[in-house]
């Protein structure tokens, strides 16, 4: 069945059908190569069927065009999504101004009947395109960004004028700035053309870099291209935006049918920062693209991007001077009264860049949504005067791609977010966070709720109250009948709380109900005079896997209890989790935003408790079988306590984390914000038992001395898992360091400012230690401004130092000064890099600003001295590695499985050797080099003699040879053992998978003749001669029947081992390995299992042709 697209969809293949007619007619090119290249462009764009005439405007479908072939989380996908978002929403207002219109008698049924359709139509279109039900939903991405910039630009709201272009808003203003104002007609119909081959260069990009696959239905095939690609090549063509100079932006297309593979290259050259009015409105436009794209047809392969740092971007935003981009409502919410949502700016940008030779372009996608405004008009007269009037908030939402392509609101979680307020309006009511969210029911968009609700806090007197979530949400149901419905409904309250503080006697609850998730909370305070209890507690009932899951913690403060040394006792509390585990990564991410604040005695739990209740469902996710229990305590130092220190010590079965945070304050009883001096850090330490890792993650929060802020983060990290990693820092590392580990939060620099209006310093700094590199560099910024005078200066710099194979550091500096007086600016800015000692290597650039005079600048590259290796000692690897052999920690057996044993082996007392059993796998593994590599050090030392070993063989004394063997892997730091260079200590892995050592199984063996022996045994009935008296035995089986099921009888029977397997496997997740490939075409050519001898492979070709990557990038 025919899916028929929207209106904008349609506008879109028409503005294409210009685009290419327009080419077409003022190209000299001869009859039969305009067919063809018009064939071949609709095959850019995505048509299936070019050897088959156009179809009208009115009769095109989805099922014309193939899908671009993205995996569900592409860019590609998020453009299209993106573009439907946007019509969307104009076709949700137009339902919601339908409501209203029926309501005041302004429009009849039938009429809002027509609007409901084209939501329903739109709707169903996003949700076939989110599901990916139907390929030939998800239609090529130049479709998207053509629907994107036509809504932006106001052209798919404004009526078609016959004469002009379905985009002619677009290239209106495109034109008028290229052209410097005033295009003529001509010059905005080929901005136009332009801009719509343009769009169809972007598209196709998109497509052919994310596609799951380059043929078959979601790709060109020789076959089909064999009739689209001209026999000859034909002249190239430029296309304007505008402007005819050459030195203006343009397009240039080429057809090359030789040398093989034919193909299509565009040359695209375009710098634009433009704006214009709009009627009401001003539509910005920024487009940048500096590159060169070859794309094979015959046969059919991936783009080439040539250029110097090449990118193609296009950024459209709408911005009303009067009114407003977006408006719903005002919708009444009953008695309670009405509520409005406006937006004035409304844009989108997507970019595609290629920051280095040879890399994958590196997407880029933003949709924004800026000054919008939020306002629910009062009318219930007690909650008017309550919340001082009504209630008007401003936000700004921007959706994002995570790393993964899939969109995602900035700072929420899928489709839902929540904002902080930036405007918190007067009176006793104080908003917290404005939360919204698109949520589709039942897994499709046919059922949508829309929420927008506040979270606030209200104070009267000495009564408190917060409340969670309160606002409006949207119902649309049956967006895919022919009757859909919209209706408004006041949201309530997730959670509600109370507390009363009349001094002597303080107390407060809070209480969250959500019964479509299962989850209850609840927050108690109670204190009376010097003693407080406070308890948080959160019940799920519905868990996937556990069923249910409860997280309670409690704590309680009393006066001081004197211990020693002036360090008293205020606190204790703990916590215990029923179905839960602990999120290390949560907790290293969420110090900033006070993590521990939520964990550790929290200070004001009621008024505190959305915040809280959310920050510890992401502390502490759900977990099947998970158990947590943790004893807390709050020590303070000095009467009144100077210094408090608050630690918990959270265990797990397979982790122990620890959680503090140390407080100096003076004075100790002021507001934070009063004090003198006030230094806090908060800090996590962990250990994980599987994979083994140890963790440690510091943050100076809140802390200064006078008006001095100071600033800092510290992290350590050992994993020894599949990924194993080593790091040391304090402040971050060097910018150019890309080997951090996930968990590894975002640092702040050490350092310390000050700022006094007029006046201001500040110095950050950092240093760091990994497995391959030693890391540091700081910055020192002073500025100054009078008003009519100002000065800002400063210097920084990045080193790194290497101490092997000779001493050696390579550092990055920047000096800065800038002067301004009464409008006069003069400054100089010198950038550069210094490499040394021995053979010293200076390069960079100054520059210097002499205002009126313009900018001058001077480059320089200069190299003196020469390079001495620092002595390095030797080692004889062969004498030391045969010391690991006979190491006895070296070698370990293990037990065979059940019912494989035929004999049992006695513990042998006072033994040294490794008794191994004759059906179990005997298993030698060394840490000291890697097996089966070439060694080019070892450390700081060189080895001597032969530097490539295997692992060893098994000769038994009795001559006995030939055993089946496997390799043993294991992880070794590659800079201890090859020359790595400077950019690979730098974004290499730190750690790699080599040969350790061997495994011996044995799959046969001689027994000699059965031994005989007889065995004595004596029966004993245990149970009792009274039938009235029951022994402990018994009474514990019967308290205990668990125990039975776990170890009886029937426990041990063989037959229950029938049903179980006989070995206890993890499942894993073998490494990804490495292939070398072409720079240009990502064609795998050599394949590696580590990355140093993909490495080396590489440089063995040439190097500057080839690359590495990861298996799984490259094509096979």
């Amino acid at each position: 069945m025919a899916t028929q697209p929207d209106k904008v969809f349609v506008q879109s293949y028409e503005w294409f059908r210009e685009a290419v007619d327009h080419v077409l007619v003022g190209a000299p090119w001869p009859a039969a190569d305009k067919a063809r290249v018009e064939k071949l462009v609709w095959k850019l764009i995505g048509r299936i069927n070019v050897d088959a005439p156009l179809p009208a405007p009115n009769a095109v479908t989805l099922e014309d065009f193939q899908g671009g072939g993205a995996a569900a989380e592409g860019l590609a996908l998020a453009a299209l999504i993106a573009a439907e978002f946007l019509v969307a929403l104009d076709t949700i207002k137009s339902a919601v101004d339908a409501v209203q219109a029926v309501a005041n008698g302004g429009m009849s049924q039938a009429a809002k009947n027509d609007v409901f359709k084209l939501v329903g139509q739109v709707v169903k279109q996003v949700d076939a395109i989110v599901k990916g039900v139907d390929a030939a939903a998800r239609y090529p991405s130049a479709f998207g960004l053509a629907k994107l910039m036509l809504t932006l630009s106001d052209d798919a709201r404004t009526a078609f004028v016959p004469g002009q272009s379905h985009a002619q808003l677009l290239a209106s203003f495109v034109a008028n700035a290229t052209v410097g104002g005033n295009p003529s007609p001509m010059q905005t119909a080929d901005a136009a053309s332009a801009l719509g081959l343009f769009t169809v260069l972007a598209g196709s990009l998109l497509d052919r870099t994310f596609a799951s696959k380059l043929d078959g239905p979601f790709g060109w095939s020789p076959q089909a291209m064999a009739s689209a690609v001209p026999a000859t090549a034909v002249t190239s063509v430029t296309l304007a935006f505008g402007a005819t100079d050459p030195a203006k932006p343009n397009l240039k297309i080429a057809f090359v049918p030789e040398p093989a593979p034919a193909g299509v290259q565009f040359d695209a050259s375009l710098d634009l920062a433009a704006s214009a009015a709009a009627g009401p409105a001003k539509v910005k436009i920024k487009g940048s693209a500096a590159l060169k794209v070859y794309q094979p047809l015959l046969p059919p392969g991936p783009a080439k991007v040539e250029g110097n740092a090449p990118s193609i971007a296009i950024q459209l935003g709408k911005k009303q001077t009067d009114g407003q981009a977006l408006k719903i409502g005002p919708v009444a919410l009953g008695g309670f009264g009405s509520a409005l949502l406006q937006v004035k700016e409304i844009g989108a940008g997507i970019q595609l860049s290629l920051k280095d030779a040879g890399a994958s372009l590196a997407p880029r996608f933003d949709l924004f949504l800026r000054e919008g405004e939020i306002k629910l008009v009062i009318e219930d007269k007690l909650l008017k005067q309550v919340l001082a009037g009504d209630i008007t908030v401003d936000f700004a939402v921007e959706a994002q791609l995570d790393n993964k392509g899939k969109l995602h609101l900035k700072d929420g979680t899928g489709l839902r977010v929540s904002l902080p307020v930036p405007k918190i309006p007067s009176g006793p009511l104080k908003l917290q966070m404005i939360h919204l969210g698109i949520e589709p029911l039942e897994g499709s968009f046919n059922k949508i709720d829309a929420e927008l609700s506040a979270s606030f806090s209200i104070e009267l007197g000495p009564f408190k109250g917060s409340v969670d979530r309160l606002g409006v949400v949207t119902r649309l149901r049956n967006m895919f009948g022919a009757n859909p419905d919209v209706s408004f409904a006041l949201k309530p309250p997730n959670g509600a709380g109370l507390s009363l503080d009349v001094g002597v006697v303080k107390g407060g609850g809070y209480i969250y109900l959500d019964p479509e998730k299962g989850e209850y909370a609840g927050v108690l305070e109670l204190r009376i005079a010097a003693i407080g209890i406070k308890a948080i507690a959160i019940l799920n009932t519905k868990v996937p896997d556990a069923g249910w899951s409860l997280l309670l913690l409690i704590f309680g403060n009393f006066p001081p209890i004197q211990l020693s040394f002036g360090f008293t006792l205020t606190g204790i509390g703990g916590l215990i989790g029923l179905q839960h585990t602990i999120s290390t990564d949560a907790l290293s991410k969420g110090m900033a935003s006070g993590a521990l604040d939520a964990i550790l005695f929290p200070a004001n739990p009621v008024g505190d408790a959305p915040q809280i209740i959310n920050t510890l469902r992401t502390v502490f996710p759900t977990k099947a079988g998970g158990f947590v229990i943790g004893p807390m305590l709050e020590v303070g130092w000095g009467t009144p306590s100077l210094v408090i220190i608050r630690a918990g010590v959270l265990i797990e079965a397979s982790k122990i984390v620890i959680v503090g945070q140390a407080i100096i304050q003076i004075p100790p009883l002021v507001s934070k914000d009063l004090a003198i001096l006030r230094l806090q850090i908060d800090f996590i330490g962990y250990i994980v038992f599987d994979p083994f890792k140890l963790g440690f993650d510091g943050k100076l929060r809140d802390s200064r001395v006078l008006f001095i802020t100071l600033t800092g983060s510290f992290a350590f990290r050992a994993s020894f898992g599949s990924k194993p990693s080593f790091l040391l820092s304090a402040g971050g590392f060097h910018p150019r360091f890309k080997d951090i580990p996930d968990d590894v939060p975002a640092m702040d620099r050490v350092g310390a400012g000050f700022s006094i209006g007029i006046v201001g310093v500040k110095f950050e700094g950092y240093f760091a230690v990994t497995s391959a590199t030693v890391q540091g560099g700081s910055e020192l910024r002073i500025w100054a401004d009078v008003g009519v005078a100002s000065f800002d200066g400063g210097f920084g710099y990045d080193v790194i130092v290497y101490l092997e194979p000779r001493f050696h550091f390579d550092a990055e500096m920047r000096l800065w000064v800038k002067v301004s007086l009464l409008g006069f600016h003069l400054g100089a800015r010198i950038e550069g890099t210094l490499a040394g000692p021995g053979e010293w290597h200076a390069a960079g650039s100054a520059t210097v600003d002499l205002g009126f005079f313009g900018e001058h600048s001077i480059d320089f590259d200069e190299r003196w001295g020469s390079a001495t290796d620092t002595p390095v000692a030797t080692e004889s690897v062969e004498a030391q590695l045969a010391l690991e052999i006979g190491k006895r920690e070296n070698w370990s057996a293990q037990l065979p499985q059940p019912n494989d044993a035929f004999v049992t082996l006695a513990k042998v007392e006072g033994g040294v050797d490794v008794m191994a059993h004759p059906r179990s796998p005997l298993t030698w593994r060394q840490k000291y080099i890697p097996l089966d590599a070439t060694l080019k050090r070892l450390g700081t030392q060189r080895p001597a003699g032969p530097n490539r070993f295997r692992a060893p063989a098994l000769n038994l004394p009795g001559g006995g040879a030939g055993f089946p063997t496997a390799a043993v892997k294991d992880h070794f730091a590659a800079a201890q053992f090859f020359d790595v260079t400077e950019q690979d200590r730098l974004q290499g892995p730190s750690f790699e998978s080599f040969d350790a050592g061997v495994t011996v199984a044995v799959d046969s063996f001689d027994a000699g003749p059965m031994a005989v022996e007889s065995f004595d045994y004596e029966e004993k009935n245990l149970s009792s001669d009274d039938d009235s008296v029951v022994s402990m035995l018994h009474l514990g089986l019967m308290v205990d029947s668990a125990w039975m099921y776990a170890f009886g009888a029937a426990a041990r029977s063989e037959l229950r081992e029938r049903l179980q397997p006989k070995v206890s496997a993890k499942v894993a997740v073998a490494p990804a390995g490495y292939q070398v490939t072409e720079r240009t075409t990502a064609k795998a050519v050599i394949a590696a299992t580590t990355y140093s001898s993909a490495k080396a492979n590489a440089a063995g070709l040439g190097g500057h042709d080839f690359q590495v990557a990861e298996a799984f990038e490259a094509l096979i």
